[in-house]
């Protein structure tokens, strides 16, 4: 069942506020029932008790007839698409050969060449433009772009770089 949100919200906003006046104005009806009946009867402390339990009692279920809390019958209207999903088998079948094309490697033995590599008494930075012994730990952190080397302390001297402090001039 479809009702304009409007009708239908306006509707239940005036039935809930007409319900909440109503239950106000009952609760100070059944206190001023349980005043009259306490002065009428005079009753000793149970007996007041007791019928401000009966009342309590009478408006409870009075007030969840009201609002419609029936605790027994609770109906609840869910609106919700059902959406199926089906599978359907695959009815083409590929039949063409995968071809891969695998380049192939040439493999060429190559004589070692020995390394030219010589041993210097000296190394120097042409960057700090400072000269250090080929064993300091200094000389082995020179790029080898700013690397110069030498036998002859004097070639660094005549180019006049500095010493190192490290390995040099102790």
């Amino acid at each position: 069942m479809l009702f304009t949100p409007n009708s239908e919200e306006h509707f239940h906003g005036l039935w809930k506020l007409t319900n909440f006046f109503i239950a106000i104005v009952m609760f100070f009806i059944a206190l001023v029932i349980g005043i009259i009946l306490n002065d009428r009867l005079n009753l000793d402390l149970l007996g007041k008790f007791i019928v401000v339990l009966i009342l309590g009692i009478l408006y409870l279920i009075f007030i969840s007839v009201l609002f419609g809390l029936h605790f027994f019958q609770r109906t609840q209207y869910i609106d919700r698409e059902i959406i199926k999903e089906v599978e359907r088998p695959i009815e083409v079948i590929v039949d063409r050969p995968v071809i891969h094309r695998v380049p192939e490697y040439v493999y060429v033995d190559r004589p070692k060449v020995k390394s030219l590599n010589k041993r210097f008494d000296f190394v120097g930075s042409s960057e700090a433009r400072v000269y250090h012994k080929s064993s300091c730990r200094f000389s082995k952190l020179i790029k080898k772009k700013f690397k110069l080397v030498s036998n002859d302390k004097s070639y660094f001297v005549n180019l006049r770089f500095k010493a190192c402090k490290n390995c040099i001039k102790r």
